[in-house]
Formats: structure tokens, sequence, C-alpha cells
């Protein structure tokens, strides 16, 4: 079973750098909606969703998943303290 790193490892190879894709969505969904989110939002939106999801049914790929997106929010915060 891949952990959360490799996983993501293997989805960026597939999709492309995820912290491009999040700024992206958040863009997106900023003009879409007339809103204000950042990044920082979008992975804490998927980190409820997820528990969400495994508080419904159990699903090893949702903790794997919520491990995921934590480590990209901690990467987020290690990026907000070095600027």
């Amino acid at each position: 079973m891949l952990d959360s790193k490799q996983i993501l490892l293997e989805r960026g190879k597939r999709y492309g750098c995820g912290k491009v894709q999040a700024k992206k969505i958040i863009e997106t969904f900023n003009a879409f909606r007339n809103q204000d989110l950042e990044v920082e939002d979008l992975y804490i939106i998927m980190i409820m969703l997820k528990l969400y999801r495994e508080c419904v049914q159990h699903n090893e790929d949702n903790l794997l998943d919520l491990k995921g997106y934590t480590d990209l929010l901690h990467e987020l915060s290690d990026d907000k303290e070095v600027v």
C-alpha cells in the first residue's frame, strides 16, 4: 500500500503540481463565486470532506487522502513562514 507522500508524488505525475492545481482551483472558484478564499481554505475544505466521509463509512483511502491534505496544508504553512 502506498503512503500519503507516495500518493502525492503519483498524482503529481498524473495531474501536475498539486500546489499549482490548488491555486488555479481557488482562482477559478473566487472568480466564479466572487469570493476571496485562499489555497489554505481549499485544503481545509478537503480535510473536512475526508473527515465527513470517514465518519459515514470507513475507507482507507479517506485516511490516506486526509493525511495527504494535512501534509499539503503543513507545507503551505511552512512556505508562508519563510516569506
